[in-house]
């Protein structure tokens, strides 16, 4: 760890802030403070994200923040003439080496070291290797078969033509469809053969009056059954004998049955009237006998009693008449 980052821990342990702390505050990880720290600038993106986490932390920390990036920019310089120093140091070493692997005419290398020490270690030669590549570019070309796939092309293509021409010869030697339907008329409906009735003669002698006409045996076989006719139900039910029309000249209950049922049960509020139908009976009971009249099939019946009296008329085909 260098001066750089250095300051920075000391002022953050100063502080008492971990880097997670500081990570929740600006939102920067703590892989990417702790790089900072240890002046691992290669973790960081790099460019001006690098200058942008330096001036923040910096600033979080009330530090100058340009005073800290002048220093970032003064170790990151040091550091690569550094890297680049042992590159260079190490590039001139295997330069050396090469010198001495690669000395053929002179016994020794300019080291000291014999040939002899590595007889098996030889460089590759650049003949060895270009075969190889052209043998890998060949490889290569042949992997496209250009000529195959046009001729395979061309072999489909003439496959569909014959197709389409025997597709073509096929439906010119097929014969015309005709509608039947429409060119030639429908057959007319096939009818049962019947045996020909002989003649009935004109007179017939005065001992037969009643001669039967002979007939002629037919075919064998189930004669043809003729269709049944459609007949036609119609109501034959007769119309009610019976009517009878109930008026109130005054309020009263009625109750009516018809044919033993209850037809009607009700408050007749005068002027009001109300008309049933019976084919055999009627009976009414009226609770104002004064203010209740009828009209049985069409005669015209007055009240048959005195005010709010409770009265019971039956009607039938002999006409009005009190119960027994």
């Amino acid at each position: 760890m260098g001066q750089f980052g250095n300051k920075f821990r000391q002022t953050r342990e100063k502080k008492q802030l971990s880097l997670e702390d500081v990570s929740k505050v600006l939102k920067i990880s703590a892989r990417m403070l702790e790089a900072i720290e240890e002046e691992n600038f290669d973790l960081l993106p790099g460019g001006i994200f690098n200058k942008g986490f330096i001036r923040s932390y910096a600033q979080h920390l009330d530090l100058d923040p340009e005073e800290a990036v002048a220093e970032y920019l003064a170790t990151l310089e040091a550091q690569i003439r550094a890297e680049s120093a042992l590159l260079e140091s190490t590039t001139a070493r295997s330069g050396s080496t090469v010198r001495i692997i690669g000395a053929q005419n002179s016994p020794k290398s300019e080291t000291g070291v014999e040939e002899e020490e590595l007889p098996g270690l030889q460089l590759p030669r650049v003949e060895d290797i270009r075969p190889a590549k052209k043998q890998y570019l060949g490889r290569r070309s042949e992997g496209t078969p250009w000529s195959r796939i046009g001729a395979a092309a061309i072999v489909i293509v003439l496959g569909i033509l014959v197709w389409i021409r025997h597709t073509r010869n096929i439906r010119a030697a097929a014969p015309p469809i005709r509608n039947i339907s429409s060119a030639q008329p429908a057959a007319p409906p096939v009818l049962p053969q019947t045996q020909p009735v002989a003649p009935v003669p004109k007179s017939l002698p005065a001992s037969q009056p009643h001669a039967a006409v002979p007939r002629q045996k037919s075919p064998a076989g189930p004669a043809p059954s003729a269709p049944t006719p459609a007949v036609r139900t119609e109501s034959t039910k007769p119309a009610p004998l019976l009517s009878l029309t109930i008026r109130a000249t005054e309020n009263s209950w009625v109750s009516v049955q018809a044919d033993g049922t209850y037809v009607l049960e009700e408050t007749l509020i005068a002027p009001a009237h109300s008309s049933v139908r019976a084919d055999k009976q009627i009976i009414v009971r009226v609770g104002n006998a004064a203010g209740v009249s009828f009209v049985f099939n069409g005669v015209a019946l007055s009240p048959q009693g005195n005010e709010s009296e409770v009265k019971t008329l039956i009607f039938d085909p002999t006409g009005m008449k009190l119960p027994p």
